[in-house]
């Protein structure tokens, strides 16, 4: 009797460490679901590829510019049409390329989960004759490969041209 009572005691042991284990890696992975993104660290991220963005947009180098959006792109722009893919984005900004224009990005707000990020900007291009003009613009962002990639944007410019 003395054995069985022992193997009965050794056995609800092993099963309530059994329990309590699962339950602890339950609340981590629980725990973990719940961290916030460092928004602040993200948006400095962004901010750095919309200055790489700049620097190949104002070069007309866009071989180097599509190395930041996704394959699926989706681009809705000014005036324009809206295009899907990184190769029909490519064609529309080739279009629309004017040589000695030069641009400058700077990202106002980001919010998102870490993965997808939503970037809100602001814009402001000076063409060869001295003449500026402001925009404004959304990006959203998703982490591919451990590199963001712009998955969709939106822009325009805060007066209708001529």
């Amino acid at each position: 009797m003395k054995k069985i009572l022992l193997c009965f005691l050794v056995s609800a042991s092993l099963i309530a460490c059994t329990n309590q284990e699962t339950k602890t890696e339950e609340n981590v992975t629980m725990a973990s679901d719940n961290v916030k993104p460092d928004l602040v660290s993200i948006k400095a991220e962004i901010q750095a590829l919309e200055t790489f963005w700049d620097s190949a947009s104002n070069a007309g180098d866009f071989k180097a510019l599509m190395t930041i959006y996704s394959d699926d792109v989706i681009e809705l722009s000014n005036y324009k049409m809206r295009t899907q893919g990184k190769v029909n984005a490519q064609k529309a900004m080739e279009l629309s390329f004017e040589p000695g224009r030069i641009g400058h990005s700077k990202t106002t707000e980001v919010f998102g989960d870490g993965d997808i990020i939503t970037e809100i900007g602001e814009g402001s291009s000076t063409d060869s004759k001295g003449k500026t003009t402001t925009s404004k613009y959304i990006c959203v962002w998703k982490k591919q490969n451990g590199k963001y990639l712009i998955i969709a944007e939106i822009s325009n410019s805060d007066v209708k041209p001529n």
